[in-house]
């Protein structure tokens, strides 16, 4: 039988690996940390922008989009360490004033931490499409988007 750990010893253990990253454009380094598996979930919700619009009957119906700026900006601000960019507004005026700079942090936070922009692009359009996507288990069918009174989880196809 294995040897699980306490609930504390749970509790206290980290899987975060930091690293430094070369920013050759600007010739700095900086130390970045891998997203925090709430960090990283909290950045893709507060990266979606919900926009209510006039449907058809006049009902108002919602739609949602995903902002990646946002999402990449979240990114650095969660898992920028040192320096620590304390600010939505710093994090914004380093991506404004930067560009390799900006790219190289980005992949590297979404590398370490196992993310990808491209990835949840992807499996956004999916959503919003209705298709499917292989997955393990077999086909992933993916809803009509909001309101299509399908479920928001991507379920396995039926046969």
């Amino acid at each position: 039988m294995p040897n699980y750990p306490s609930v504390e010893d749970l509790l206290g253990a980290s899987d975060l690996e930091e690293q430094d990253v070369e920013l050759e454009s600007l010739g700095m380094t900086v130390r970045i940390r891998a997203l925090a598996g709430a960090y990283s979930n909290r950045a893709l919700s507060d990266a979606y922008e919900v926009t209510t619009v006039q449907g058809r009957g006049g009902r108002q119906e919602q739609t949602t989009h995903l902002d990646t700026q946002r999402l990449e900006e979240l990114q650095v601000q969660y898992g920028l360490i040192a320096p620590k960019l304390a600010t939505i507004e710093e994090v914004r005026t380093f991506a404004q004033r930067t560009g390799k700079a900006w790219q190289t942090l980005v992949k590297a936070i979404q590398d370490i931490s196992g993310l990808s922009t491209e990835e949840v692009v992807k499996a956004d359009s999916l959503f919003r499409a209705g298709r499917s996507e292989p997955g393990p288990d077999g086909p992933r069918v993916l809803g009509n988007g909001a309101g299509d009174h399908q479920p928001d989880i991507p379920s396995p196809a039926s046969p």
